[in-house]
Formats: structure tokens, C-alpha cells, sequence
């Protein structure tokens, strides 16, 4: 069986996200390995960062960090 490297630091790995809105649900479009969009709102600029700058970023647009985004009992975002 092949060694799996003892840890993996997840902090490092770039995130892709909507330079609108913050977004982190960026969807392909079929067919095109290039064209990227946002899933909430339909943008198709797309920024690249580490996490903690795109965690800057949202708390510096909406107030709060994404982690205590508030919600409501359903779960959907406020």
C-alpha cells in the first residue's frame, strides 16, 4: 500500500472565489475548462486567494466572517 502523506496543509491551497460577492461556490461551465462562474450570483469574475485573505475580505464587505454567518432556524441565510 502506497505511504498517504502524513498531513496536509489545507491553508495553503488556493480558493477561488466571486470578486462580486464573496462567493466560494464557483462552477465550471460545461464543455469550456476556462469559463468559471459564481453559483449565488451568476458573476463570472472570478478572484484566486489563500483562505485567510478571502476571509479578510468577506468580514471587511459584510461585517461579520462567514463562520458566524447568521441564519435562520431553516437554515437558509438571513
Amino acid at each position: 500500500m502506497d505511504k498517504l502523506p502524513k498531513s496536509i496543509d489545507y491553508d495553503s491551497i488556493p480558493v477561488y472565489y466571486c470578486t462580486q460577492c464573496l462567493s466560494l461556490r464557483i462552477k465550471g461551465v460545461p464543455g469550456s475548462k476556462d469559463m468559471n462562474f459564481c453559483d449565488e450570483c451568476n458573476c463570472a469574475s472570478i478572484g484566486q486567494t489563500d483562505i485567510f485573505t478571502w476571509e479578510e475580505l468577506y468580514q471587511q464587505k459584510y461585517g461579520y466572517k462567514f463562520l458566524n454567518k447568521p441564519k435562520y432556524k431553516n437554515g437558509r441565510e438571513h
